[in-house]
C-alpha cells in the first residue's frame, strides 16, 4: 500500500491537503515536509520506538507519515501523559511479510501510568478503516474534514486517513477553545466529535443555520436522548458511531442511530452476548508490561470485547452495554450501564459516568458523576428517582470533574473523595 500522501502528490500535487487558519498546504508541499522528516529520522539511531506528544498540528501528521515510510512504529501520547521508552526489539519485524502489516501506531488504551496497556495498529488497519467508511459515505476530493478530535486518539488519526484516502482537505483547529468559531467560519463537509462537544455547539450556535450543512460523526460515549432531540430540532446531520481503538475507530455507523456494520469489519455475537469483532481493521495486539502480545482471537476468529450487543437481520448493531460493569449491592446484581442509561433520559444531562464504590454495609454502591446544564443536585435526584427503582439509585450524585482526552475514563474520577 503506497503512502496516501505520496499517491495524491503524484496525481494532484497542487490540491489542498491541509488548511490551518489562513494557510493552505498542498499535497506536494506536505510530501516535501514528510521527505524532509524522513531524511532527519534516517540519520538517527533508533533503539527505542519513536514517541511524540500528538498535538493537532502539521508536525504530528508529518511525523506519522514519515515513520510509515521508514517502517518505524510511532507512539502517540496525550500531552498530559508520560510513557517510559519502549525498545524497538518489542516487535519481531521479520514476522510480517507485508510492510503494511507492520506495527505502525501505538495508542495507550488503559492501565496505570507505570504499566499502560497499549494497542498496536498497522497501516493496513487505518487504510481499510478509511476505505470502508468512504465506500459507505462517498467522500470525494471536494470534501473537507474539520479535526476536532486529538491525534493521540485513534479517531483523530482516522479522520486524517479518510481525508487523505480521497485527496480531500483536512482542516486543523485554531485551538481547542475555538471549535464553534472554527466550524462557523470553515463550514467543513464533515467533522467527528464526542457528545460533550456537540452539546457545546448546540448551546452556543443554535441560531446558525449554516451548521446544518455539516455532517457530524458522533461517538466515544453514550449520547443523551435530550441532546439528540436538540440536534434534530436544529436540523443537524448526526451520524452515531460505535467503535474502539482496537478496530481503528468506527465499526458501525448510521444516521441518528449506530446503524450497520461498515465494510472490512466483521461482527458476531457470542453465546454470552458479547460483541466480537474482526476484519481488516482489527489491531495487531497489545503491549503490556513492555511485552507485545498478539491479538487474542477466540470466537469465530474474532476478538471478544467487553461490550454486549445484538445484530438485527439487516446487520444493524444494537449495543446494550458492557459485561464488566456490574456491582453487587446487598446481594443484588446491579448494572452500572443500566443506571447510566436511565440518567441519560433526564433532560439536560450531557454526560454521565457511574462507578462502583466499596461500602461497609452493602458491599458496593453506585456513585454517579453527571455533567448537566444546569447542575441542580435536588432536581437531578428528583428526576432520577422517577426512572430508577430505589435499590438502583446512585447513593451519591456529583458533578463531572474536568478530564483530558475526548471522553471520561473511570481513572479520571476522584473515587477517593466519595
Amino acid at each position: 500500500m503506497q503512502c496516501l500522501v505520496k499517491q495524491w502528490t503524484k496525481m494532484t500535487p497542487h490540491a489542498p491537503a491541509i488548511r490551518h487558519q489562513n494557510k493552505t498546504l498542498s499535497y506536494s508541499e506536505l510530501d516535501q515536509l514528510i521527505e524532509k522528516k524522513v531524511t532527519s529520522l534516517s540519520s538517527q539511531s533508533h533503539q527505542n520506538i519513536p514517541t511524540i506528544v500528538a498535538h493537532p498540528t502539521i508536525d504530528t501528521l508529518v511525523m506519522i507519515f514519515a515513520c510509515r515510510r521508514l517502517g518505524l512504529p510511532l507512539s502517540l501520547l496525550n500531552p498530559h501523559e508520560n510513557q517510559s521508552p519502549l525498545p524497538l526489539s518489542t516487535f519481531d519485524f521479520n514476522s510480517h511479510s507485508n510492510p503494511s502489516d507492520l506495527p505502525f501506531l501505538l495508542f495507550k488504551t488503559s492501565g496505570s501510568m507505570a504499566n499502560p496497556k497499549i494497542a498496536v495498529l498497522s497501516y493496513a488497519n487505518f487504510f481499510y478503516s478509511a476505505k470502508g467508511f468512504i465506500e459507505r459515505f462517498s467522500l470525494t476530493s471536494k470534501t473537507s474534514w474539520y479535526l476536532s478530535l486529538p491525534l493521540f486518539h485513534v479517531a483523530g488519526v482516522c479522520a486524517a486517513f479518510r481525508v487523505f484516502y480521497v485527496g480531500a482537505t483536512l482542516i486543523l483547529p485554531t485551538s481547542k477553545d475555538h471549535l464553534i468559531n472554527d466550524l462557523q467560519e470553515q463550514l467543513p463537509t464533515w467533522t467527528s466529535m464526542v457528545p460533550t462537544q456537540l452539546y457545546r455547539i448546540l448551546s452556543c450556535a443554535k441560531s446558525d443555520k449554516n451548521l446544518s450543512q455539516i455532517h457530524f460523526m458522533v461517538g466515544g460515549s453514550k449520547i443523551g436522548s435530550d441532546l439528540l432531540l436538540q440536534a434534530k430540532k436544529n436540523n443537524l446531520k448526526i451520524y452515531l458511531t460505535y467503535g474502539m481503538t482496537e478496530m481503528a475507530s468506527s465499526i458501525a455507523m448510521g444516521y441518528y442511530c449506530i446503524g450497520k456494520v461498515l465494510p472490512y469489519r466483521n461482527i458476531c455475537i457470542d453465546e454470552k452476548g458479547h460483541i466480537c469483532v474482526g476484519g481488516e481493521t482489527l489491531f495487531l495486539g497489545y503491549i503490556i508490561d513492555k511485552k507485545f502480545t498478539p491479538t487474542p482471537l477466540t470466537h469465530q476468529n474474532c476478538f471478544i470485547t467487553s461490550d454486549l450487543g445484538s445484530l438485527l437481520p439487516d446487520q444493524s448493531l444494537i449495543v446494550h452495554g458492557r459485561s464488566d460493569r456490574v456491582i453487587i449491592k446487598g446481594g443484588e446484581n446491579i448494572s452500572l450501564e443500566e443506571i447510566e442509561d436511565a440518567i441519560y433520559t433526564v433532560p439536560g444531562v450531557i454526560s454521565a459516568k457511574v462507578i462502583g464504590k466499596e461500602h461497609p454495609e452493602y458491599g458496593e454502591i453506585p456513585i454517579a458523576f453527571i455533567e448537566s446544564h444546569p447542575f441542580d443536585l435536588h432536581s437531578l435526584r428528583s428526576l432520577i428517582e422517577k426512572v430508577l427503582p430505589p435499590f438502583k439509585r446512585p447513593h451519591q450524585i456529583l458533578p463531572m470533574p474536568s478530564y483530558e482526552g475526548i471522553k471520561v475514563r473511570s481513572s479520571d474520577l476522584p473515587t477517593g473523595s466519595v
